[in-house]
Protein backbone atom coordinates (compact mmCIF):
# COMPACT_ATOMS: atom_id res chain seq x y z
CA UNK A 1 0.00 0.00 0.00
CA UNK A 2 1.66 2.88 -0.91
CA UNK A 3 2.51 5.60 1.76
CA UNK A 4 1.86 9.09 1.69
CA UNK A 5 -1.38 11.34 0.04
CA UNK A 6 -3.20 9.54 -2.07
CA UNK A 7 -7.13 8.34 -2.47
CA UNK A 8 -7.35 4.89 -2.10
CA UNK A 9 -10.39 3.73 -0.11
CA UNK A 10 -8.49 1.46 3.11
CA UNK A 11 -6.24 4.01 3.92
CA UNK A 12 -8.51 6.79 3.36
CA UNK A 13 -10.56 4.49 6.17
CA UNK A 14 -8.00 3.90 8.50
CA UNK A 15 -4.73 5.78 7.75
CA UNK A 16 -2.63 3.26 9.59
CA UNK A 17 -3.27 1.18 6.27
CA UNK A 18 -0.63 3.38 4.43
CA UNK A 19 2.67 1.15 3.98
CA UNK A 20 1.35 -1.64 4.48
CA UNK A 21 1.22 -4.88 2.40
CA UNK A 22 -2.67 -6.09 1.44
CA UNK A 23 -2.34 -9.17 3.15
CA UNK A 24 -1.28 -6.94 6.47
CA UNK A 25 -4.27 -4.22 5.51
CA UNK A 26 -7.02 -7.21 5.29
CA UNK A 27 -5.41 -8.98 8.82
CA UNK A 28 -5.05 -6.11 10.50
CA UNK A 29 -8.92 -4.24 9.74
CA UNK A 30 -10.24 -7.88 9.74
CA UNK A 31 -12.30 -6.72 6.32
CA UNK A 32 -11.87 -7.83 3.20
CA UNK A 33 -10.46 -4.93 1.41
CA UNK A 34 -8.65 -6.92 -1.53
CA UNK A 35 -10.90 -10.14 -1.60
CA UNK A 36 -9.03 -13.16 -3.01
CA UNK A 37 -9.14 -14.01 -6.41
CA UNK A 38 -9.46 -18.12 -5.76
CA UNK A 39 -11.01 -17.88 -2.27
CA UNK A 40 -10.35 -21.25 0.09
CA UNK A 41 -11.53 -24.44 -1.96
CA UNK A 42 -13.34 -26.41 -0.31
CA UNK A 43 -12.50 -30.37 -1.05
CA UNK A 44 -14.39 -32.29 1.32
CA UNK A 45 -15.91 -30.18 4.29
CA UNK A 46 -16.04 -26.58 4.59
CA UNK A 47 -13.36 -25.51 7.06
CA UNK A 48 -14.31 -24.60 10.44
CA UNK A 49 -13.38 -21.24 12.61
CA UNK A 50 -12.57 -21.20 16.54
CA UNK A 51 -16.44 -19.24 16.50
CA UNK A 52 -18.18 -22.69 14.13
CA UNK A 53 -19.05 -21.03 11.42
CA UNK A 54 -16.89 -21.49 8.04
CA UNK A 55 -14.14 -19.99 6.37
CA UNK A 56 -16.72 -19.09 3.80
CA UNK A 57 -19.12 -17.75 6.07
CA UNK A 58 -16.87 -15.14 7.42
CA UNK A 59 -15.79 -13.97 4.09
CA UNK A 60 -19.08 -13.46 2.94
CA UNK A 61 -19.91 -11.54 5.93
CA UNK A 62 -16.58 -9.66 5.73
CA UNK A 63 -17.39 -9.20 2.12
CA UNK A 64 -20.93 -7.63 2.98
CA UNK A 65 -19.45 -4.97 5.67
CA UNK A 66 -17.17 -4.30 3.11
CA UNK A 67 -19.52 -3.21 0.24
CA UNK A 68 -22.09 -1.60 2.90
CA UNK A 69 -20.04 0.64 5.31
CA UNK A 70 -16.67 0.31 4.84
CA UNK A 71 -16.67 1.35 0.96
CA UNK A 72 -19.52 4.00 1.22
CA UNK A 73 -17.85 5.58 4.07
CA UNK A 74 -14.44 5.49 2.17
CA UNK A 75 -15.31 6.96 -1.23
CA UNK A 76 -17.31 9.87 0.48
CA UNK A 77 -13.58 11.02 1.73
CA UNK A 78 -12.14 10.29 -1.47
CA UNK A 79 -14.63 12.16 -3.68
CA UNK A 80 -13.40 14.96 -1.03
CA UNK A 81 -9.12 13.87 -1.52
CA UNK A 82 -10.00 13.69 -5.09
CA UNK A 83 -11.66 17.44 -5.64
CA UNK A 84 -8.58 18.91 -2.98
CA UNK A 85 -5.86 17.43 -4.54
CA UNK A 86 -7.40 18.78 -8.44
CA UNK A 87 -7.82 22.29 -6.59
CA UNK A 88 -3.74 21.76 -5.52
CA UNK A 89 -3.02 20.69 -8.79
CA UNK A 90 -5.01 23.97 -10.43
CA UNK A 91 -3.44 26.42 -7.93
CA UNK A 92 0.23 25.15 -8.97
CA UNK A 93 -0.82 25.10 -12.39
CA UNK A 94 -1.43 28.65 -12.26
CA UNK A 95 1.25 29.49 -10.74
CA UNK A 96 3.81 28.28 -13.48
CA UNK A 97 1.61 29.97 -16.00
CA UNK A 98 2.28 33.82 -13.62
Amino acid sequence: MPPGYGVELSVLHDEGNANRSLDDVVERSGLPWYPKVWPHVVKEKPLKTTTGTTFEEEEIRGITELAHLRIPEAEKKQKWRKKEIQRILNSQNSIKKE
